[in-house]
C-alpha cells in the first residue's frame, strides 16, 4: 500500500516544482491509521481567527519568487520523535530555535525533552498542545537549555530545573492565530 501511495504522490507532484520526494523510510511499513495513533498526538487548541479585514501598511517592495528559511541557516535539522507523541514540543522548540537565529543569535539545538518533562497542561509523550507549551514558556520565563544538557529520551521523565543557569533561551510573548 505504501509503494502505491508513494508512486501516486510522486506522479501527482513532479519533482521539478516540489521539494518533497516520496519514498520508503522508517514509517513506510505503517498504515496511515497506525502512523496517526503513534505520532500525531497533539491536543487541539482554540485560537483566535486571523482577521483578514485588518489592513496593515505593506511597503511597495518586490518580493523574491522563492524564499526558504533553510537557505538562511536559521532552521535546525529535522529530529526523530521516535514513538514519543511529542510533536507539539518539537514544534515549539523548533520555532524558538529559529526565532532566535533569525534575530542573529547562534542556531542551536534546544531541549525538546525539557518541554516534554516540564510543560504543564500537557501529557508529555502522550500528547500536548503547542499553545499550552507556549503559554508555559511565556508565563514561567523558563530558559530552554541546549539539547546536549537535557537530551531527548523519547519518554516522559522528571522535570529538571536549571535555576542558576544564565544560558538558554526564553520567550517574551507570542502570537498564535487560526488561519
Amino acid at each position: 500500500e505504501s509503494l502505491n501511495r508513494h508512486q501516486y504522490l510522486n506522479s501527482v507532484f513532479p519533482h521539478d516544482n516540489s521539494s518533497a520526494i516520496y519514498g520508503i523510510n522508517q514509517f513506510s511499513y505503517l498504515f496511515p491509521e497506525e502512523f496517526k495513533a503513534i505520532y500525531l498526538r497533539s491536543k487541539s487548541s482554540r485560537l483566535p481567527r486571523y482577521r483578514t479585514e485588518v489592513q496593515t501598511s505593506i511597503p511597495n517592495v518586490s518580493l523574491p519568487s522563492r524564499f526558504d528559511w533553510r537557505d538562511k541557516h536559521v532552521v535546525t535539522q529535522v529530529r526523530n520523535q521516535q514513538t514519543c507523541g511529542g510533536c507539539w514540543a518539537f514544534s515549539v522548540v523548533g520555532a524558538v530555535e529559529s526565532a532566535y537565529a533569525i534575530k542573529g543569535k547562534p542556531l542551536e539545538d534546544l531541549s525538546v525533552q525539557q518541554v516534554i518533562d516540564c510543560s504543564y497542561n500537557n501529557y508529555g509523550c502522550q500528547g500536548g498542545s503547542t499553545l499550552s507549551a507556549l503559554n508555559w514558556l511565556n508565563k514561567t520565563q523558563v530558559r530552554l537549555v541546549r539539547d546536549s544538557e537535557y537530551p531527548f529520551k523519547a519518554q516522559n521523565g522528571l522535570c529538571h530545573y536549571f535555576s542558576d543557569s544564565q544560558s538558554g533561551f526564553s520567550i517574551k510573548g507570542y502570537s498564535a492565530y487560526d488561519f
